[in-house]
């Protein structure tokens, strides 16, 4: 999605950031900058750089279900 003259936005569903980095440089496109927005089912919404926020009990089952550490 196009964000701006000069930022954009990539969605992927595995990978690393490496990965955006190479595909942008084959584009000749240099990356000043990246952001995580999310991972898994955590958003950095509402968040500022350094903070952090405790898990709900929702939040602590849903991860460890999914991280397949519960029954």
């Amino acid at each position: 999605e196009i964000l701006g003259k000069r930022a954009f936005s990539i969605t992927l569903t595995e990978g690393k950031k490496h990965e955006i980095r190479r595909m942008l440089n084959a584009l000749n496109c240099t990356v000043m900058r990246l952001i995580r927005e999310k991972l898994l089912f955590f958003t950095t919404r509402g968040l500022t750089p350094g903070s952090i926020r405790e898990l709900s009990e929702i939040e602590k089952s849903k991860l460890l279900t999914t991280l397949k550490l519960t029954d």
